[in-house]
């Protein structure tokens, strides 16, 4: 299944009648980070396993359709080609059953595994009730080792060597001319006569920076280097055909009763577009699917065979490294004008 490495995962209908295909079910493998705090000893009658909580689990989510432990649920090696730019969640080589230490030297282990380890959290005492799936690593690690989560050469497509999608030349101006893009880019314009209008000096200083994501304010760019990455929708669009992506994870809302409930409404700021279930699946494995969104569930394209892909990469006949391009638009997504918004496509 090789050929299948770096497909790119979205949200499909599971609420249809019929069999679900393989490439709709997931397998979760499940062991303990082998380090001195999460190995205590269980408790008298307790299953070893049992004993491991949090921070301290390593998930993974492994395609049925490529075979127990083939190909897992990752973080991918590239963004969307519409803001916010997110980062893809993609079909990568499973850890489970390679033996990786937790903590490696070598520079293509440890990026292995901050990529394909997982956690995936108790479900929410909240409603809808759901799991958060998160990067088992913080976004401080990731921006280190990652060229993706870079934060030294400007745009990702810049730093990873990828032609997907091209900066827009005004893009490398802006940190000494925060108007060099003008009207083209509405969000800098609107910032930028904020800040001069409440004579926000500080800011005006600081003024822009160029980050894997995209111009944004200089002080936001090493901004949640704590945070973690969560799985969610591009733009929080639940809906059929929609990207899978990794985003900030949430944070739970703080300050009195209006902000709290004002915050916890915000389509962006709302946890319930990152909290997942999971289903046991009637031919074994489970459905993952979004909370708000139970008749979707997160799968690979549909391309892909409904039995396990042979070694070769072709099954029947038919080429199983077919996949969704990752420069096509979610369904649903708003369109955005390619020469005013968003970068240049290569």
């Amino acid at each position: 299944p090789s050929d299948l490495v770096g497909s790119p995962l979205q949200l499909v209908n599971c609420s249809r009648a019929g069999p679900l295909a393989a490439w709709q079910t997931w397998d979760l493998l499940r062991r303990c980070r082998q380090e001195p705090r999460c190995l205590t000893p269980a408790p008298p009658g307790a299953a070893p396993e049992q004993s491991c909580h949090g921070m301290c689990v390593v998930d993974e989510l492994s395609l049925r359709a490529t075979g127990a432990g083939s190909l897992c649920l990752q973080l991918g090696t590239t963004r969307s080609v519409r803001q916010p730019y997110s980062l893809l969640a993609q079909l990568g080589v499973c850890l489970a059953g390679q033996r990786l230490p937790d903590r490696a030297s070598n520079d293509s282990v440890r990026i292995a595994m901050l990529r394909g380890q997982l956690n995936i959290g108790e479900e929410s005492s909240a409603e809808p009730k759901g799991a958060l799936i998160k990067s088992l690593h913080r976004l401080r690690n990731l921006r280190a080792m990652l060229p993706e989560h870079r934060t030294d050469c400007g745009f990702w497509s810049n730093c990873t060597g990828m032609r997907v999608v091209l900066p827009k030349p005004c893009w490398s101006r802006v940190a000494e001319d925060p108007t060099a893009c003008g009207s083209s880019e509405r969000v800098l314009a609107t910032t930028w006569a904020r800040w001069t209008e409440d004579n926000n000096t500080a800011q005006l200083a600081r003024g822009f920076a160029l980050g894997p994501t995209g111009p944004l304010p200089a002080k936001m760019l090493l901004g949640g280097a704590k945070d973690r990455l969560c799985l969610s929708a591009w733009r929080s669009y639940l809906k059929e055909g929609a990207a899978a992506t990794f985003e900030r994870c949430p944070k739970p809302p703080t300050g009195g009763k209006e902000r709290r409930e004002k915050k916890t409404s915000s389509k962006w700021a709302g946890a319930g577009y990152f909290q997942w279930t999971q289903t046991l699946a009637p031919g074994g494995g489970y459905l993952i699917s979004p909370s708000l969104a139970p008749g979707l569930c997160l799968a690979a394209t549909p391309l892909l065979p409904s039995g396990p892909v042979r070694p070769s990469g072709a099954v029947d006949g038919v080429r199983a490294g077919l996949r969704l391009s990752s420069n096509v638009a979610p369904k649903g997504a708003r369109v955005e004008q390619a020469d005013s918004d968003g970068p240049q496509k290569g």
